[in-house]
């Protein structure tokens, strides 16, 4: 499977466990620290006690708007080293066929860990 194909899938875990909730399974697609970019400012993670109350928030947020799907794909990969990659995508948010959120933009910085790639920040 071709790095953008295995990213694709990484990001569609990642996705789909925002979208159920499920912090279990989305921690397993990120790293300690852990840093939040966007036009709100910067959010620096140092446990996961601390990410789990964000990522609650988040859920909380999306579940406002019935969000149902949040769609990424992978526009570039910048292979930095064989276990660190940067990797620019889109995502669409969803609520059924309605879109929510337009298609916007994002980075993130990937590291080849414990056998899966995890995000240690991401920017958008």
């Amino acid at each position: 499977m071709s790095i953008p194909s295995v990213i694709n899938a990484t990001l569609a875990r990642s996705a789909k466990a925002l979208v159920n909730g499920d912090f279990t399974a989305w921690s397993r697609s990120v790293m300690l620290p852990f840093t939040f970019v966007s036009k709100s400012g910067t959010k620096q993670f140092e446990t996961w006690d601390d990410l789990r109350a964000d990522f609650d928030d988040f859920v909380r947020l999306i579940g406002l708007y019935f969000v149902t799907d949040i769609q990424r794909q992978v526009i570039s990969v910048d292979q930095i080293s064989p276990t660190h990659l940067i990797v620019r995508f889109s995502t669409e948010v969803f609520s059924g066929s309605h879109q929510v959120i337009a298609p916007y933009p994002a980075t993130t910085m990937l590291h080849f860990r414990d056998g899966a790639w995890k995000a240690s920040a991401i920017m958008g």
